[in-house]
């Protein structure tokens, strides 16, 4: 799944929905508490195929599923991929959102990212919404 803003592109390379009981205070504290969570996990590839430094800032990405349940990466939990990235500079990494839903009732989510911008703030690419199915 791979969705294109300005010249970042981005790819979910893999998608897992678990129910999730955590191991640790330190995961159960992530997770507000809640014993199981519903959580989804993405291995995404980000790129700036650019030549010009750009911001691109998926860590403030809103997620909805198809519940109606809107919320955001859990940072406690996701890799942090910062909003800058450098002319061909590629980041990877694993984001893990929680929801309260049950994983039944989610099919799929929407990724919903601001747009591309270059170093001045400029706007550079459109916004991404990019839908992943969960099975």
């Amino acid at each position: 799944h791979t969705a294109t803003s300005g010249p970042i592109k981005l790819t979910v390379k893999e998608v897992r929905l678990e129910q999730l009981t955590p191991a640790n205070d330190k995961i159960k504290t992530a997770l507000e508490e809640r014993n199981p969570s519903t959580v989804a996990i993405l291995k995404v590839a980000i790129e700036n195929n650019g030549v010009q430094p750009v911001i691109f800032n998926i860590d403030d990405a809103k997620i909805i599923a198809d519940s109606n349940e809107t919320t955001v990466l859990n940072p406690k939990l996701s890799t942090v991929l910062g909003a800058h990235f450098e002319a061909n500079e590629k980041k990877q990494g694993t984001l893990l959102i929680d929801f309260q839903s049950k994983p039944r009732d989610i099919a799929s989510i929407q990724l919903k990212v601001e747009a591309t911008y270059d170093k001045n703030y400029d706007k550079i690419g459109d916004p991404i919404i990019l839908k992943v199915p969960m099975y």
